[in-house]
């Protein structure tokens, strides 16, 4: 699995780069088809803005949320990516057991 953090108008330091992996880490522990995550930070009209593009399996999947502070961005973010693979799992489990 390949995480690559994308910084646009602002400076992924050490620590920053760290807390983003850790959080998106945990957010696909349980999931181990992810093949590529892409996380892109950036400011716009003073918002922190989060997207994470990750290519599971052939599909990709794209989240994106705006909150005033940045660590706030990542932690629903990576709340989001935890239902997006949970619901995607689900999906998967049901299709394979209807065949």
């Amino acid at each position: 699995m390949d995480i690559q953090i994308i910084g646009k108008n602002i400076e992924v330091t050490q620590s920053l780069h760290d807390y983003v992996s850790c959080k998106i880490n945990h957010a696909i522990k349980h999931f181990n088809q992810v093949d590529k995550i892409i996380v892109s930070l950036f400011i716009e009209n003073e918002q922190h803005t989060v997207e994470v593009n990750l290519s599971i399996e052939n599909k990709n999947i794209h989240c994106k949320t705006s909150e005033n502070n940045l660590y706030e961005s990542l932690d629903i973010i990576s709340e989001k990516i935890k239902t997006i693979l949970h619901k995607h799992k689900e999906k998967k489990q049901l299709i394979k057991h209807i065949n």
